[in-house]
This record gives structure tokens, C-alpha cells and sequence, in this order.
């Protein structure tokens, strides 16, 4: 899709100009920009009613659909859930991954995970969380076909290993903040991921600055779901909640070797997400796993039968458990990382009691991860000194974002949606910007953050903003998501060509009868009263210059030619 990616030096200064929150002091030539911003004409808002983000990732029909959709290309990898496919849209041109999951086993539990997965996906919008944007079912209902981006920049297993094994101190800053966002998105919404490891976080693209995506939440639960029973085998465990090497000591269920009865039994919460992390990031600063399953098996002589008992998780239990041992493992950061903050942090990562571990967010903050901000390739990549002057060109797409019909700005919210940093030199800008300005890193860009990133970049603070903050969090959640924050930044030339606006049209045309009706915009708007929701939504297609027809019950549509022009007026 050639237009799409292809990009002029000043829109991708402008979709990533907000990002100058670390840039010097001004110069005389932005002063002046100063003055155009204080002085910009008052906007003038539309309403828009808020909507379900969740309601754009659909079930786009059968496989046969997703044949019809997309061009199957080579495998790209194989699990125990199936295969994932390299595909291509044959709407846009646009790569895709397509994973293909079983849902035909006798394993309820198994099956379940695995729906688990398009759910937390459908409620997740973050920079470091890989993004779903369809799903199809299997003719015999056996099989889904999820539909996701295509992270082209390889594993993060794969990159330690390029590296030898190991890390910088800096290098795991890095890479570790961008994994502690991606999970603090999990745990804002609810979720514990339960299955964190090197191979389920992978670079988007092969640049310097890509976001390291978080993958496969086929384990994921809510922070409300029971704790695994006591009775779990080793065997079943696995399959239930991750990796051995990586589990925390309160994920470890405990029997007396004697009487063969549970003494302590498996919790998993958000806090062993957070031990996870806290193995990750010793593996990558040592070379060293933080407990090693091989030393276990050559300790002891049946170690196959004790993978089929449970002797293996309590011996797993005793070490992880054990101060004395977790103090000499983490003794070892000091002496091959060479840096006593990193130290500081895994021990109170890797800390044995949950309720006294620290949190993601609290993480984020620590010294160790907060200084590796400065030091990080998207910092200096965003080259901050020479999109200060662009600023003020965005803040002005956001105000024409704002002040858009509701249909149209409804259709920019869904382009945003389907398009990823893989895609687009812009798309990939606006990703980029969205990361520096989000400090807290939940998902989120407050109106502090927002402020906050003009006032260091050496700007004043617009008399409008709070007014444009406000109509741009159209989902009304007290923040900018990232499919906000693109839509409102996007150039219009992306969502104006003619392969995404059909893409674009075809997923707010739910029924694909050729026309976008009430009824397809009812499933996106998130109001609880059904006779409101209609009245909007026909609000939005009158507006729209949406017409009355006889095939509708003479409720008014927009079909493809009146979409079309709207989109490129």
C-alpha cells in the first residue's frame, strides 16, 4: 500500500512534534510559536457520543471469510495452540500475523485460555501490547482465527541471544521498562498475564526506537479468578500458569511429601507478573536463569517420574522460598551487572512475599527504570530538536480532529484502529510520541502529561487545551488511548486513500449489506439506554448526509460513494 507508506519529513515531524518534552529551551522563532498557540481561534468542539473501542475488534466471519479477506502466506511459528501465519490484506496490502487456535479440544480448561486470549486482547490498546484487529471462526466452529500485527523486529528471546547471552545494565533498562508498561496496561484492566517469558514479548519493527510488544495471553485471568487448585500436578501446572524458571513462590502449590495432602495451596495474582519480569531481567543482566530446571534434574535421579508427581514443585517451592538462596542469586547481579540500582530493584521484584513485592507502576519509578529514560534509542530517535518548531501544526490537527462531524470522526477512531507502526512512517512517529509524553505508562495519556510535555519542551499551555483534552478522550475515561491519540494526529491523506477508506467502510459496515445503518453503529456506540443509542446513532448518519431508504424501514444510511467523499472532504 504505497500511500500509506510513504510520508514527507514535515507530517512525520508533525504527528510526532508533541513528543519534544525532553528538547531545550526555545528559540526566538518559537516564541513566536508561542504566541500562535496562545492566540489560536477558540474551538469549536462536536459533540461525540462515546464508544466501545472493544466493538471494532468483531468477528469478521467464517475461515472461508478469512480467505476471502486475506492472502495466507508462510508459517511464522508453531505452538501448542497451532500455527501462526504470515497473511496479506487483500483490502489494504497491509501485513498481518494470523494465529489459528483449537477450540475443539476435550481440555476445558485449555479451551478456555484460549478464548481467554481474544477477550483480553479486545480490552487492551497500549504501545507495548501487541494489537488484535478481527477474528474469524472455523467452519466447524473448531478453530479461531485471530487476526493481529505483524512484529517484523524478531523475540526478545531471540535479541538476548544475538547478544550473547546478556545485556547491558542500560540495554535491560530498556528493554525492561517497555515490559513493565505493556503488563501495568494488563494489570489497569484487570487482567495478570500468568505466562511472561523472553519468546511472549517481540520487537514491532527492526528499527532502533520499535515498541517491544507483549504477546500470547492465552493464560491470562482476571485478578478475581480462583486460585489453582491444590491438587495440580506438575504436568497440568505448566499448562496452567507459565514457566517453571519464571514462577513465583506464592504460584507454587505445596503438598506434604508424607501424607501426599496440599499444605499450601497455588495464588496467582498480579504480583507474580511482576516476579516474572524480575527473572526476565536477571537472566538478561547475568546469562544466568534464576532457577535453573537442568540443575534440579541433575540433583536428582527421577527427575522424569517427579515431573509427572509433584516432588519437582516442592523442591522448585523450597528455593524460591529460601532468603539464603534468593540473596546469592541476586548477589550475582552486582557482581556481572556492574550496578547496585538494578540490584536494588529484582530485590524487590524478586521479593518472597507477594503483599511486600513491588508493583508495576512502582517499578516504573524506580531510578534503575525511570534514568533509562534518557538513555533510551527512542529519546534521541525522535529527534526532539527538530520537531520543537511542529508542534503548533499539531496541536491544530487536533483541534480539526475535534471539531469533525461525528460519522467521520467515528471512521478516522476506526482507521487509527486498524493501522499499526509497521504500517506507516507517521503511524509509527505518532506510536513513538505517544510512548515519550506517557510517563506513567498505563495506557493512558493524562491532561497533566500532556501539559506537562509542552511546558519542558519551553511552549505555554494553550487556553484550550483542557477543552480539546476532553472532546478527544471520546471514550470518556478520563485519558487519550493510543487509537485516540492517532486519530486525532493522523495526516488526513492516510485515512483519506481509497484501499483504507474501503477498509475502514467495510468494518463499520458490520452486516456488509453496503450501507452503514443504525444498527451497525449501535454495536459501537457504549450507551446503556437502547432508545439512545439508536437516537444517536441516527443522529450520526443524518448528519452525515446519510439518506433515507426504502430497504432500511426508511431509516437513514451511508453507503460507499457518500462515505468516500466524506472522508476525503
Amino acid at each position: 500500500m504505497r500511500s500509506l507508506r510513504r510520508i514527507s519529513q514535515t507530517a512525520a515531524a508533525s504527528a510526532c512534534a508533541a513528543a519534544a518534552c525532553y528538547a531545550s529551551s526555545p528559540s526566538s522563532s518559537e516564541e513566536v510559536a508561542n504566541k500562535r498557540l496562545k492566540a489560536a481561534k477558540p474551538t469549536k468542539p462536536v459533540p461525540f457520543e462515546a464508544f466501545d473501542r472493544k466493538s471494532l475488534v468483531r468477528c469478521a466471519g467464517d475461515e472461508a471469510e478469512l480467505h476471502a479477506n486475506y492472502e495466507l502466506l508462510g508459517t511464522l511459528g508453531k505452538g501448542g495452540f497451532g500455527l501462526v501465519r504470515l497473511a496479506r490484506s487483500k483490502v489494504t496490502d497491509l501485513m498481518r500475523a494470523v494465529k489459528a487456535i483449537e477450540t475443539s479440544a476435550e481440555d476445558e480448561v485449555y479451551v478456555k485460555s484460549r478464548l481467554s486470549e481474544v477477550e483480553a486482547l479486545m480490552a487492551l490498546d497500549h504501545p507495548n501490547v501487541v494489537k488484535l484487529y478481527e477474528y474469524y471462526g472455523g467452519q466447524d466452529g473448531s478453530t479461531l482465527h485471530l487476526v493481529e500485527e505483524y512484529c517484523t523486529g524478531g523475540t526478545l528471546e531471540s535479541r538476548i541471544e544475538a547478544a550473547g547471552g546478556r545485556l547491558s545494565a542500560d540495554e535491560a533498562a530498556i528493554v525492561l521498562r517497555q515490559m513493565l508498561r505493556g503488563v501495568l496496561c494488563c494489570h489497569a484492566n484487570g487482567l495478570a498475564h500468568r505466562d511472561l517469558k523472553p519468546d511472549n514479548f517481540a520487537f514491532a519493527t527492526k528499527h532502533e526506537d520499535a515498541s517491544l510488544k507483549l504477546l500470547d495471553f492465552g493464560l491470562s485471568f482476571g485478578t478475581s479468578a480462583a486460585p489453582d487448585e491444590p491438587e495440580t500436578r506438575a504436568a497440568d501446572y505448566l499448562k496452567a500458569a507459565g514457566t517453571l524458571e519464571r514462577t513465583a513462590p506464592e504460584t507454587l502449590p505445596t503438598r506434604d511429601r508424607a501424607t501426599g495432602r496440599a499444605v499450601r495451596s497455588a495464588v496467582y495474582g498480579q504480583a507474580a507478573d511482576v516476579w516474572a519480569l524480575g527473572a526476565i531481567t536477571f537472566s538478561m543482566m547475568t546469562g544466568e536463569k534464576l532457577i535453573d530446571l537442568e540443575c534440579l534434574q541433575g540433583e536428582t535421579a527421577e527427575f522424569k517420574r517427579l515431573l509427572n508427581g509433584n516432588d519437582l514443585l516442592d523442591d522448585l517451592a523450597k528455593r524460591v522460598r529460601s532468603e539464603a538462596f534468593m540473596q546469592q542469586r541476586l548477589r550475582l547481579v552486582g557482581r556481572r551487572g556492574g550496578d547496585e540500582q538494578a540490584a536494588d530493584l529484582l530485590g524487590q521484584m524478586l521479593q518472597i512475599d507477594p503483599e511486600k513485592r513491588i508493583t508495576a507502576s512502582q517499578a516504573l519509578s524506580h531510578p534503575y527504570v525511570a534514568q533509562s529514560f534518557v538513555r533510551n534509542p527512542e529519546t534521541t530517535a525522535a529527534n526532539l530538536g527538530a520537531v520543537r518548531a511542529e508542534i503548533g501544526s499539531t496541536l491544530e490537527r487536533i483541534r480539526c480532529f475535534v471539531e469533525l462531524p461525528g460519522l467521520r470522526k467515528l471512521a478516522i477512531l476506526a482507521a487509527a484502529h486498524l493501522l499499526g507502526p509497521q504500517d506507516s512512517h507517521e503511524i509509527r512517529s505518532a506510536y513513538l510520541a505517544f510512548r515519550l509524553i506517557g510517563r506513567e505508562g498505563d495506557g493512558l495519556l493524562k491532561r497533566h502529561e500532556i501539559e506537562a510535555a509542552l511546558l519542558r519542551s519551553g511552549y505555554d499551555v494553550p487556553d484550550d487545551t483542557a477543552q480539546l483534552f476532553s472532546f478527544v478522550d471520546v471514550h470518556h475515561n478520563g485519558g487519550i488511548n493510543l487509537v485516540e491519540w492517532v486519530a486525532a494526529t493522523m495526516d488526513p491523506s492516510i485515512y483519506a486513500e481509497q484501499r483504507m477508506c474501503r477498509a475502514v467502510f467495510r468494518l463499520l459496515d458490520a452486516d456488509h449489506d453496503g450501507q452503514i445503518s443504525v444498527s451497525d453503529l449501535e454495536r459501537l456506540l457504549h450507551e446503556n439506554d437502547a432508545t439512545q443509542r439508536t437516537q444517536r446513532a441516527r443522529a450520526l448518519l443524518t448528519s452525515a448526509g446519510g439518506r433515507r431508504g426504502s430497504l432500511l424501514g426508511g431509516e437513514p444510511s451511508v453507503g460507499w460513494e457518500r462515505f468516500e467523499a466524506m472522508m476525503r472532504e
